[in-house]
């Protein structure tokens, strides 16, 4: 899903908020008689936009140029993503879209070769030549991750069956500084249903560790109870939220399955890295 925000001329330099909410979607199978309303699905995004006073005129903020055939190479060039460093910039050649254990195209990533150049907006600061692959592990997962001539690196494991599934990744980025994380779900009897996901990067001031764990209880056509604890620590704080919400049985029929590898939620050849744990009700 993208997401455009439209500032107006008037707009003075500094900060400049943008809200957007969708919320009480109605039941297409409600009936038409009174007001029958209910809850489906609840999106609520806040964008923060900050005005630079630089000089005037039109400028370029991003560019992007793909071309793919499907069972066969590509190519991309411009604003890229890399596993490594996240936003990226110079040019990719894409292998054939590969088959998972299943012979199911689009589980698995296109092996890549990528030339990445230094731009402020990367971690990256310096020319560099990258390469990344899948390895399927049979029916039980997968091992990738993306490797660079500086000596950056990040590499990736998942572990998904049925009734539970394990992300995890280590990465190592020159400019970046290092990190690491796990993620999962685990279907319990009963309906139960556990997630949780743990990661932890940068030093010094920079460092930033993330824990959340959500457990959710079916109750029948009343829909479903969820717990959830999420922390996040620094240098100089660490904060707790606890939260104990309700949701109808649609909503959570729809998120209890949610759940995909990082590769499934490829733009084009190269998948953007997330953790996959499922998403809440």
């Amino acid at each position: 899903m993208r997401i455009t925000a439209a500032v107006p001329r008037a707009a003075t330099p500094g900060g400049y908020w943008c809200v957007l909410t969708v919320d009480q979607l109605p039941d297409p199978l409600a009936s038409d008689e009174g007001v029958d309303m209910r809850f489906a699905a609840s999106v609520s995004t806040g964008i923060f936009l900050y005005l630079d006073p630089g000089p005037a005129g039109p400028r370029l903020f991003s560019r992007f140029l793909g071309m793919y055939q499907p069972g066969a190479w590509g190519a991309e060039a411009g604003d890229l993503y890399s596993e490594i460093w996240g936003f990226a910039e110079g040019f990719r050649w894409l292998g054939a879209e590969p088959a998972d254990a299943a012979g199911v195209p689009g589980t698995r990533l296109r092996p890549a070769l990528s030339l990445y150049v230094p731009v402020q907006q990367s971690g990256n600061r310096s020319t560099v030549v990258a390469g990344s692959d899948d390895l399927a592990l049979g029916g039980f997962g997968l091992l990738g991750g993306e490797a660079a001539t500086d000596g950056s690196w990040l590499a990736r494991g998942e572990l998904r069956q049925a009734r539970f599934g394990l992300f995890a990744f280590d990465r190592q980025a020159a400019g970046s500084g290092s990190g690491l994380g796990t993620s999962g779900f685990l279907d319990l009897p009963l309906g139960l249903d556990l997630q949780g996901a743990w990661s932890r990067g940068g030093s010094g001031a920079a460092a930033l560790s993330l824990n959340n764990l959500s457990l959710r209880v079916p109750l029948g056509r009343w829909g479903g109870l969820e717990a959830q604890s999420s922390g996040t620590q620094t240098l100089q704080a660490r904060l707790r939220t606890n939260e104990v919400g309700f949701g109808t049985a649609g909503a959570a029929g729809a998120a209890g399955r949610a759940w995909a590898p990082p590769a499934a939620a490829a733009r084009s050849g190269r998948a953007a890295h997330a953790e996959p744990a499922r998403p809440p009700a």
